[in-house]
């Protein structure tokens, strides 16, 4: 079945209103340089890419022990929903979740792992690796 775009209008619209959580998708520009004069790190620059709506879930069954040197460490997947008209968000991104009914997913930082390209998509899908710390 084809959608006439009236139709994938109406849908883009109603399927932004589902949209709870809000966020920024984040490059970094440039990575973080030490300082041995003082023994810091400067912070790395990064460039928004995105800000706006968005749906923060965990992606089923996507839970996984490794081992992070001596510590067993938890990571896990989520899909996160954009709205269709997100743009230049690439594999290597960062999300950081700024709002959201689930006050623990607020400041997280997530590598996002995929981007769905498709122009009849009626929103933009990232699929998002919390592996960040």
């Amino acid at each position: 079945m084809t959608l006439t775009a009236a139709e994938l209008t109406r849908l883009r619209t109603d399927l932004a209103a589902t949209l709870r959580d809000a966020g920024d998708v984040v490059r970094v520009a440039s990575p973080a340089g030490f300082d041995p004069a003082d023994g810091t790190y400067d912070a790395a620059a990064e460039t928004e890419i995105y800000s706006g709506a968005a749906r923060v879930q965990p992606l089923a069954g996507s839970e996984r022990v490794v081992r992070f040197g001596e510590e067993p460490v938890t990571i896990r997947e989520y899909h996160v929903t954009l709205p269709h008209d997100a743009a230049g968000i690439e594999v290597d991104d960062i999300w950081v979740t700024t709002t959201s009914d689930d006050t623990d997913l607020v400041g997280r930082r997530m590598r996002v792992i995929d981007v769905t390209y498709s122009s009849i998509e009626a929103v933009r899908r990232l699929r998002c690796l919390d592996d960040l710390g």
